[in-house]
């Protein structure tokens, strides 16, 4: 199994989502999941406002690739948070276990 992560520093910082510089960032973004043949990429610091980012990225990357997203949950002070993709048919099971995140320590920045 492949994992890779990304720290993309909100996303939204590169302009719409017709931006030179977001069309340029999926482009090489998925490059790279492709030719390293990932499983899950994980990405930090996502804007939490800005769902669509998540969902434009999900549906670029393909059919077979499903999403986890803290958005709902995260209270980070900087209103971000993380989102995981995987290969939906390679795995058996997937569960979110952060949405229990109110039992850990230290939780502000989940």
């Amino acid at each position: 199994m492949k994992i890779m992560s990304f720290n993309v520093f909100s996303l939204r910082t590169w302009g719409g989502f017709e931006s030179a510089e977001w069309l340029e960032w999926k482009k090489v973004f998925k490059e790279i999941v492709e030719y390293n043949n990932v499983d899950i990429v994980m990405l930090q610091e996502v804007y939490k406002y800005e769902p669509n980012f998540i969902n434009d990225l999900k549906l670029f990357l393909g059919n077979d690739v499903a999403v986890i997203s803290t958005e709902a949950y995260s209270n980070c002070n900087r209103n971000l948070h993380n989102a995981v993709f995987y290969k939906s048919g390679t795995f058996e099971s997937v569960v979110d276990i952060t949405l229990d995140f109110e039992k850990y320590q230290n939780r502000n920045n989940n």
